[in-house]
């Protein structure tokens, strides 16, 4: 009985171990997928910004969704270039202090233009000279799914203003 009581503990660690891979989570993604012209067909945005200024905090959620969407981008090769055109509305809902508010946004230039990298499962590019990067989430000969996860802080007169958003692009051919 001792025998068999060590023996199921080994196997159950042996399985635990087994099974805590985490390789098989992580997307491998050759540049030929990504090439190619995908249109934008659905997009949400989920965030928080917090307002310091003079001692106070004001804090303030968001998220938005895309509608009217007719916007696309192209990525090509040797060199890695992407560039988008097209247009969506922004509807934008935003609760701060208890209050919600809910505006449309016109985007006129989708993302822009710029190059382009891939590493794993993670998409860096870069447009008027700034940098993002991007978890492919899913790709493949039809649909690309993109997650940007953004934090960026300014600053003016001492009013410090951080902001944290997640975006989630979905793309199709």
């Amino acid at each position: 009985m001792k025998n068999l009581k060590k023996l199921i503990f080994i196997f159950s660690v042996t399985l635990l171990f087994i099974s805590c891979n985490d390789d098989e989570s992580v997307l491998q993604i050759e540049n030929s997928q990504i090439l190619g012209t995908w249109n934008l067909t659905e997009l949400t945005e989920d965030g928080t910004t917090t307002t310091s200024s003079q001692g106070f905090d004001i804090s303030a959620t968001f998220s938005a969704y895309g509608k009217n969407i007719n916007a696309e981008v192209t990525f090509t090769e040797n060199p890695n270039e992407f560039a988008s055109s097209g247009s969506y509305i922004s509807v934008l809902t935003t609760e701060i202090l208890g209050q919600q508010t809910v505006q449309e946004v016109p985007i006129n230039n989708f993302i822009g233009s710029g190059d382009w990298e891939i590493n794993g499962n993670i998409m860096t590019s870069t447009a008027n000279g700034e940098e993002s990067t991007a978890e492919i989430l899913e790709l493949n000969e039809s649909i690309l799914k993109l997650k940007i996860i953004e934090e960026i802080e300014t600053s003016f007169q001492g009013t410090v203003i951080k902001t944290k958003v997640t975006v989630n692009y979905t793309l199709t051919k």
